[in-house]
């Protein structure tokens, strides 16, 4: 659980193993990491209370999303677009597989030095229509205001 993103927090100073992640200020990887802080300490001391499954069985999925990475800068609003409708359909596709609706559109991005942001905004009503995830995505897009995009 410690990649790269928890490491440049550096907090693991002078800790380099479980044994130090299990003998550390539970309230100082709290304040460092916030509660995936806590869920280190807890799997390090062997306290994970999770409910065991059976093999082959997974958990319901929360969140359903799509990512990737262009291989050249977007930098005009029909780029945006046309990438957008691809990610969108694939996300509307597997919520109408997996029979769910969307309540929450969140459209996250990186610029050209790699710099990562996002916006996101609930809706009162629940979709999995690729248009309308769509429509909300590119306006968060454009409320942004934050080009080129990689």
């Amino acid at each position: 659980m410690v990649g790269r993103a928890t490491k440049r927090k550096r907090f693991y100073r002078g800790i380099r193993t479980i044994g130090g992640i299990a003998t550390a200020d539970p309230e100082q990887l709290r304040l460092k990491l916030g509660e995936p802080g806590i869920a280190l300490y807890v799997y390090a001391n062997g306290q994970d209370r999770s409910q065991v499954r059976r093999e082959h069985t997974s958990i319901p999925e929360k969140s359903i999303g799509n990512s990737w990475t262009v291989p050249r800068d977007l930098e005009n609003d029909k780029d945006v677009w046309l990438t957008l409708l691809m990610l969108c359909e694939g996300v509307g596709m597997r919520l109408r597989k997996a029979g769910y609706l969307g309540t929450v559109i969140e459209f996250s991005y990186r610029n050209t030095d790699l710099y990562w942001r996002s916006h996101q905004r609930k809706i009162p009503y629940g979709t999995d229509i690729t248009k309308e995830i769509l429509d909300i995505t590119f306006s968060l897009y454009k409320e942004a205001d934050f080009l080129p995009l990689r």
